[in-house]
C-alpha cells in the first residue's frame, strides 16, 4: 500500500512540474506572439501591393486567433493545477484517472500548438524577408 501511495505522489509531483512548465511555455508563447504582432505593425506602412497586404492581413488574423487559444489554454492548465493541489491533498471529489486524461489531452495540445506555431512563425519570416528589397538591386 505505501508502494502505491509514493507512486501516486511520484505520478502527482510529474504532472504538476509539466503543468507549470507549460503554464511557463504558453506566458511566453503570448510575449512571441506580442513581438509577432508588433513587428508586423512596423512594417505595414512599407506594403503598397495588394497582394502582400491581403497576406500581412492573414498574419494578423493568425496572430488574433493564436492569442485566444492561448488564453483559453492557459485558462485550462491553471485550472488543472488547481485541481492537481486539490488531489495532493487527498479532496475525494478529484479522481487521479480524469486528471490523467485531461494531462494527457492536454500534452497533445500542447504538441500540436508548439508546431504550428513554428509553422506559423517560419511562413511569418519568410514574408517578412520577402518584403525586404534584394540587397544586389540597385535603385
Amino acid at each position: 500500500m505505501t508502494a502505491k501511495l509514493t507512486m501516486a505522489r511520484e505520478i502527482n509531483s510529474h504532472y504538476v512540474f509539466e503543468n507549470k512548465s507549460w503554464i511557463r511555455l504558453v506566458e511566453f508563447l503570448i510575449q512571441e506572439n506580442a513581438i509577432m504582432k508588433t513587428r508586423l505593425s512596423e512594417v505595414m506602412d512599407q506594403i503598397h501591393d495588394r497582394e502582400s497586404l491581403a497576406i500581412a492581413e492573414h498574419f494578423q488574423d493568425k496572430f488574433i486567433t493564436k492569442d485566444d487559444v492561448f488564453e483559453h489554454l492557459i485558462n485550462d492548465l491553471k485550472i488543472e493545477s488547481k485541481k492537481w493541489e486539490q488531489y495532493k491533498k487527498n479532496d475525494p471529489s478529484i479522481f487521479l484517472s480524469e486528471l490523467s486524461l485531461t494531462h494527457k489531452m492536454h500534452r497533445l495540445d500542447i504538441e500540436r500548438l508548439e508546431q504550428a506555431l513554428d509553422i506559423l512563425k517560419k511562413d511569418y519570416n519568410t514574408f517578412l524577408a520577402s518584403l525586404q528589397p534584394n540587397p544586389g538591386s540597385v535603385n
